[in-house]
C-alpha cells in the first residue's frame, strides 16, 4: 500500500447579530490520518460557541466534540464543554475564570458470541483563575489551573501556578 498522506476539510462560520455578542461554529473532517489507503477511517469534530461582552464584563461557552480517525477496533470519542466569565476592573487589571470539562468515551467493538459491545467514560475537569496586569507595553499575569482526573486518568489530579510576562515594542 503506497502512502499517499491524510487530507483536512473544515467550515467555519462566524457572526455578530448584535453589538456584543459574537458566535462562531465549525465543522472538520480527516480522512486517511495514518495513510493507509485500504483502511476505512475518519475523524470528526464539531463546536459552536458564543461570547458576550457587555461593559467591563464577558462571559463564553462552546461545546462540542471530536472523534480521532481509526481504521478499526475501539472507537474513542470525545464531549468537551468550556465556559468563562472575564471582568476587566480596569484599563490594566482584568480577572477571569474558566472551566473546561472533557469526557473520553471508549466504545469498544461487540465481541463474538457478545450481544452488546462496552462503553466506558472518563471526565476530566479544569478550573482555572487568571488575573492580568498590563502597564504600557507589558503585561504580567498569575494563573492558577487545577485539573480532576487529569490525562483522563481517574484520581489523578493536578495543580499549576503559571506566571507570564508580555513586552509588546
Amino acid at each position: 500500500t503506497k502512502n499517499l498522506g491524510g487530507s483536512l476539510e473544515m467550515i467555519q462560520l462566524k457572526a455578530a447579530p448584535i453589538d456584543g455578542l459574537s458566535i462562531q461554529g465549525s465543522a472538520a473532517r480527516t480522512d486517511n490520518q495514518t495513510g493507509d489507503q485500504t483502511a476505512n477511517e475518519e475523524g470528526v469534530s464539531a463546536n459552536l460557541g458564543a461570547k458576550y461582552t457587555m461593559g467591563p464584563v464577558s462571559v463564553g461557552y462552546t461545546e462540542g466534540g471530536n472523534q480521532t480517525a481509526v481504521a478499526s477496533g475501539e472507537i474513542t470519542y470525545y464531549e468537551n464543554k468550556f465556559y468563562g466569565f472575564q471582568y476587566d476592573v480596569n484599563d490594566a487589571l482584568s480577572l477571569s475564570y474558566n472551566v473546561d470539562e472533557s469526557d473520553k468515551n471508549v466504545r469498544s467493538a461487540v465481541a463474538v458470541a457478545a450481544t452488546a459491545g462496552t462503553k466506558v467514560v472518563t471526565g476530566m475537569e479544569q478550573k482555572s483563575y487568571q488575573v492580568a496586569y498590563t502597564t504600557g507595553g507589558a503585561t504580567i499575569g498569575i494563573a492558577q489551573v487545577e485539573v480532576s482526573n487529569s490525562d483522563y486518568t481517574v484520581g489523578k489530579t493536578e495543580e499549576q501556578t503559571v506566571i507570564s510576562l508580555g513586552i509588546s515594542f
